[in-house]
């Protein structure tokens, strides 16, 4: 029984210790630490967490891929612009460099060149003049969601991290 014991002591010892590590690294890289093209991302607020009964969108495209506070979620790297699609779910990095994880509600084409307005759930306006100015350009997207989770983890990795 002693052995036993012992074993599952190191394992539980073994995984706080990576979540400790995974959370020092995601201090240092600004939320997103990417392995290979793709990344786990704590989020930090509740503004994928439930349909906001304004954004009619949700519902009319039945998009129920919403996720709360402290969940642990994958993003993946675009291959090129031409992959983001309206309404996929998004991490990008705002005008304070802060990773952001939002719906892409609108894609705009200018002189050849995408945009997008990108909007939480939960929230009745899009980021326009609170994460960006005008549209969230291409080059500031993370990744995308690929609709993997782990719910609740998140709460022992973002201490000390920056909020999502």
């Amino acid at each position: 029984m002693r052995i036993v014991g012992k074993v599952i002591s190191y394992l539980i010892l073994g995984v706080v210790a990576a979540f400790f590590i995974y959370s020092l690294v995601n201090r240092f890289t600004s939320g997103v630490t990417m392995i290979g093209d793709k990344a786990m991302v704590v989020i930090g607020s509740g503004s994928m967490s439930q349909q906001n009964e304004a954004n009619t969108y949700l519902k009319t495209n039945n998009l129920n891929n919403q996720f709360n506070t402290y969940d642990i979620i994958q993003i993946q790297k675009y291959k090129d612009v031409d992959q983001v699609k309206l309404y996929d779910v998004v991490a990008y990095r705002n005008d304070e460099n802060i990773v952001i994880v939002h719906r892409v509600i609108e894609i705009k084409e200018t002189d050849g060149t995408k945009t997008f307005i990108t909007q939480g759930d939960s929230n009745n306006a899009s980021d326009v003049g609170s994460q960006y100015k005008e549209s969230l350009s291409y080059d500031r997207i993370v990744g995308y969601y690929t609709n993997f989770r782990i719910k609740g983890v998140g709460a022992i990795c973002s201490i000390g991290t920056y909020p999502l």
